[in-house]
This record gives C-alpha cells, sequence and structure tokens, in this order.
C-alpha cells in the first residue's frame, strides 16, 4: 500500500469481527447487503463517487458483492484469492464436501444457495435463498 499511496489514496479497513473492527452480535449484520453498505459508506466518507475496490479472501467476496450490487460505484475490481460468486454458490449447492467445508455452513440458511438457485444461472440475488 505504501508504494500505490504516492500515486491513489489508499483505504485498507478490517472487515466486521476482524481484528479492532465492531463485532455486532446478530448474524445478519454479517449478510453480504450489510457488508456491501460498509464498502459503499467507505467509498462516500472518502468523498468520491467510485472507487477501484481490491479484496483478498473474505474480503474479495465482498469486493465482488459490491461490485455486482453497485456496479457505479466500483471503477476497477481486484479480487485476490477468492473465485466468483457464481461458481461460489454452484458448490455449495451441488458439491456436498465443499458445502460441508466452507465457513458459510455456520451461516443462516437463508444466505446459502440453493439448487433452483443454480438452475436460474445465479443472477446476483437468485442465488440466496430468503427465509
Amino acid at each position: 500500500m505504501e508504494a500505490l499511496s504516492t500515486t491513489h489514496r489508499c483505504v485498507a479497513p478490517d472487515l466486521r469481527g476482524y481484528n479492532l473492527s465492531d463485532r455486532p452480535e446478530e448474524l445478519e449484520a454479517y449478510a453480504p447487503e450489510a457488508l456491501v453498505s460498509d464498502v459503499l459508506a467507505i467509498i462516500e466518507g472518502c468523498g468520491t463517487e467510485e472507487a477501484t475496490v481490491i479484496g483478498h479472501n473474505w474480503g474479495g467476496f465482498v469486493a465482488w458483492h459490491t461490485a455486482m450490487d453497485a456496479p457505479d460505484r466500483v471503477s476497477r475490481l481486484g479480487i485476490v484469492n477468492m473465485p466468483h460468486p457464481w461458481a461460489i454458490a454452484r458448490e455449495l449447492a451441488t458439491n456436498p464436501a465443499q458445502a460441508e467445508a466452507a465457513p458459510m455452513s455456520a451461516c443462516p440458511s437463508s444466505w446459502r444457495p440453493t439448487r433452483g438457485s443454480i438452475s436460474q444461472g445465479c443472477r446476483p440475488g437468485s442465488g440466496i435463498r430468503r427465509s
């Protein structure tokens, strides 16, 4: 980040629940929509309409969702060590070993993809089953 900061404004927040960030107790506070809203608030807080968003690991998941949910706010997207959410949804819905091993298996079932969402082409939002 030091090298990038000579030509770019760099912000590296901790996601909710990590390091010294807030740790809300309710699970819905960790839903993709809530995490995307955090990223959008950071972009807005920096005084800009859009940003290059780069995410690693779970941050990559959030970055993917930010770009899909608010494409007008993400000028460029960089992802490290995280497949596209549709690929994740496909594997979680069709591969029992992946579904069992995924950290998402501890999340509420309303956040998990369903086999039906895969047949719908995993459009944004279609991979989430709401209760």
